[in-house]
């Protein structure tokens, strides 16, 4: 061997070293393509001359050529980088509700997980395809007395086994598929009644599937299709429900009571404002004695709500008994037909009523609210409890 290995470096066996250079050896290239990056050709090596010499510029070469190869370790071999648990949270957009609970539990894993996760809110229908992709058909199914048909039609045991879920199905597979198969993700959280059921089809012939969480968004009652028995983990707000999921074939280790989402601005009760602190901030306080009334209809506006609030507005302003303030969301038809809308209170400025779109900041107007006129929706009505604002529903979803 022309080096054997000592603590300072290679011992040169100078016999060796005189036979190798004589019969040009050291013209030889190396052709190890994992190695070409540090391995230096042989004809590098330092010129020699005494026996000695050479054994102590080969030795200082060896030294040289290992503390570049930890310089360029460092410089072109990139720090490892931390797993993230990939999380895709799934939510159909027909109804503020199920966003809502979406976007709540994105930002809850963001704060509490941080760079351990990367999680991301996602819109399953319009990824699924034909007819689910279509979600202007639920607000006239809503708003129909069909609703109540269709939920009862549907009311079994095992939704995957309905004729309208293998219908829909039929149409979706390869679109659902394809979404599945792109997503690389580690789990999967489904907060809509239908979702888990086309993912859980989609990853049938996994070997080695990625988790799909149910995140049950109804408050008192439940359809059927939210408990799907291969989830990997079902998320109830109550017993009530939990005992419903192990009626329909979920095993109770998989099923958590934990409330429902909220937005972010309710996790933290000592942090809400006062009443007077919330209207002084937003700008609503009244005179002693008034109150302030809070009308919200969801992002989609289910029911009359331009009717509620002229039938409401026409109260409080020819009773003097307070000023309404109508959240809208994303219903920017139902906005722009309140702004137009000739008020009672209109020589009253003191009872004009405030109207608004979306806000981020709606537990600052629960704060400053005596009451919430609202729809039965599970999340809103779990906000109102949770800032002790009495509340009046005025509308719910057939069947329910």
């Amino acid at each position: 061997m022309l080096f054997s290995n000592s603590e300072d470096g290679p011992v040169f066996n100078s016999s060796v070293f005189r036979s190798c250079a004589s019969s040009g050896a050291f013209e030889k290239k190396h052709n190890s393509a994992t190695c070409k990056r540090y391995t230096p050709r042989y004809s590098a090596l330092p010129s020699h001359g005494t026996d000695e010499a050479a054994v102590r510029k080969i030795q200082a070469w060896y030294r040289r050529r290992k503390l570049r190869h930890k310089f360029e370790d460092f410089l072109y071999k990139p720090p490892a980088k931390k797993h993230q648990t990939q999380i895709k949270i799934l939510y159909a957009n027909t109804g503020g509700g199920h966003y809502a609970s979406a976007v709540s539990l994105e930002a809850a894993f963001r704060k509490h997980y941080q760079d351990k996760v990367d999680v991301t809110a996602v819109d399953f229908m319009q990824h699924a395809g034909w007819p689910l992709n279509e979600v202007s058909w639920y607000k006239s199914l809503v708003d129909s007395s069909l609703y109540k048909f269709v939920y009862d039609l549907t009311t079994h045991d095992d939704f995957a086994d309905t004729h309208m879920f293998q219908f829909s199905w039929y149409w979706t597979q390869d679109k659902v598929c394809e979404f599945v198969n792109s997503s690389r993700v580690d789990v999967f959280i489904s907060v809509h009644p239908l979702i888990h059921h086309y993912i859980l089809s989609a990853l049938e012939a996994w070997e080695d599937p990625p988790l799909v969480v149910t995140v049950v968004t109804d408050l008192a009652s439940a359809h059927p299709s939210w408990f799907a028995p291969k989830v990997s983990m079902l998320f109830v707000p109550t017993d009530h429900l939990a005992k419903m999921g192990q009626k329909l074939g979920i095993d109770k280790t998989k099923i958590n009571v934990c409330g429902l989402p909220l937005r972010e601005g309710f996790w933290y009760p000592e942090k809400l404002l006062s009443k007077p602190d919330a209207r002084q901030k937003l700008n609503l306080e009244v005179k002693p004695g008034m109150a302030v009334v809070l009308v919200m209809g969801g992002g989609d506006g289910f029911g009359d709500l331009l009717g509620l609030a002229k039938a409401l507005e026409s109260k409080l302003t020819n009773n003097q008994l307070g000023k309404m303030v109508v959240i809208c969301g994303s219903n920017t038809d139902l906005k722009s037909n309140l702004e137009h809308e000739t008020w009672c209170a209109t020589n009253h400025t003191e009872f004009i009523p405030r109207i608004l779109g979306f806000v981020p900041n709606i537990h600052e107007y629960m704060c400053a609210s005596d009451c919430l006129v609202t729809k039965a929706g599970p999340g809103s009505i779990a906000e109102g409890m949770s800032v002790g604002l009495p509340m009046l529903l005025t509308f719910k979803v057939p069947g329910l």
